[in-house]
């Protein structure tokens, strides 16, 4: 986990040579931002070898270094077909709810969040909004109506729900 967010922070800045790089960003700004993960994914398959050659203590001083990574042998057409070949296998039905996420956490602030809480937690996340939440502008008001209409009744129902 720790290897994967110099490389998806920096939107694979970190990967050399630079033009394979660029590669790796036409890429990123002609299929969405939101493949960001997926690229490094696809990097992480495509040096597996490499990777598995390595002594694990090593691996974060060495081909996972921010300053070396991969020994700077990016390989852009391999990683490209590499991600193609996962976005094909994320499309599929059983992996909807994986793709949606993929698809959405760069746009929409509740996936993202939603994602960051199962991972650390463990524990499935449901958004909590505004609309989630019950009036309680009436209980200010001591039992008399709000401005908007709401009387007694929601202070009595917030009550309940509180204990």
């Amino acid at each position: 986990h720790t290897y994967f967010f110099p490389l998806v922070a920096s939107f694979q800045a970190i990967s050399q040579p630079f033009t394979a790089l660029q590669r790796l960003w036409d890429f990123l700004f002609c299929f969405g931002v939101h493949l960001n993960p997926v690229l490094a994914t696809a990097q992480i398959l495509v040096n597996k070898k490499l990777l598995l050659k390595e002594a694990p203590p090593h691996l974060l001083q060495g081909l996972l270094s921010q300053r070396k990574w991969m020994n700077y042998r990016l390989d852009a057409r391999a990683v490209i077909d590499c991600a193609m070949h996962l976005i094909i296998l994320l499309r599929d039905s059983k992996h909807k709810k994986l793709w949606d996420n993929i698809a959405r956490h760069s746009s929409d602030f509740e996936v993202a969040i939603q994602i960051k809480v199962e991972h650390e937690t463990g524990v499935s996340y449901k958004a909590i909004t505004s609309a989630h939440l019950p009036d309680t502008s009436a209980a200010t008001h001591n039992g008399h109506s709000s401005s908007n209409g709401t009387t007694a009744a929601t202070t009595n129902t917030t009550t309940a729900m509180n204990g």
